[in-house]
């Protein structure tokens, strides 16, 4: 299809990791190595959406659980804060394979500051996790000729934690969408 005119470019970027799986037998948070995006500016005020999807797997007996979280920081040198909730992810067997999803919004940001996001994971119980063909998608929500409106729900404070062999799906509710522009 061809572009209708006026068309805009919207800031993004791209992280991917594949088979450069990163081991993490530390409860302490730390960035995926390859999980951190470059500088994103915004155009104008409006939000930024940000998803990963990252896939783990222990190769020990018995169960283990790793947490992830998205962060994001105004500056190369400022300190990082936390974006949505985590969710923590319980695999139970050898060479078990596990999926996670992180979305988040950051909303409301004026024009002129350079944003950066990245992925931290976190062994909170067992023996280590490997993270490993992962992803990290930031697309800025505004553009020159003005925004798109967005919205964002939770399941909590708390985030979720999942196991294999005993999650449900879990419904996630939202209020009425009204655009800003």
């Amino acid at each position: 299809s061809t572009l209708q005119s006026p068309y805009y470019d919207l800031g993004n970027d791209v992280k991917r990791i594949g088979g450069d799986a990163t081991t993490i037998n530390s409860s302490t948070h730390t960035a995926v190595p390859g999980l951190v995006s470059d500088a994103l500016s915004l155009p104008g005020t409006g939000d930024i959406f940000v998803v990963a999807s990252i896939n783990n797997e222990t190769q020990t007996e018995g169960e283990t659980v790793a947490e992830y979280k998205l962060q994001y920081r105004t500056s190369f040198s400022g300190s990082w804060t936390d974006l949505g909730n985590p969710v923590q992810r319980t695999v139970v067997n050898r060479w078990d394979n596990g999926i996670i999803s992180l979305t988040g919004l950051l909303q409301d940001q004026p024009q002129g500051n350079e944003y950066q996001f990245q992925v931290t994971h976190a062994r909170i119980s067992g023996e280590e996790v490997t993270t490993e063909n992962s992803n990290l998608v930031v697309i800025a929500l505004s553009h020159t000729g003005g925004r798109f409106p967005a919205f964002y729900s939770s399941l909590g404070a708390g985030g979720v934690t999942i196991r294999e062999d005993a999650t449900s799906a879990a419904e996630v509710t939202s209020t009425t969408i009204t655009s800003t522009t």
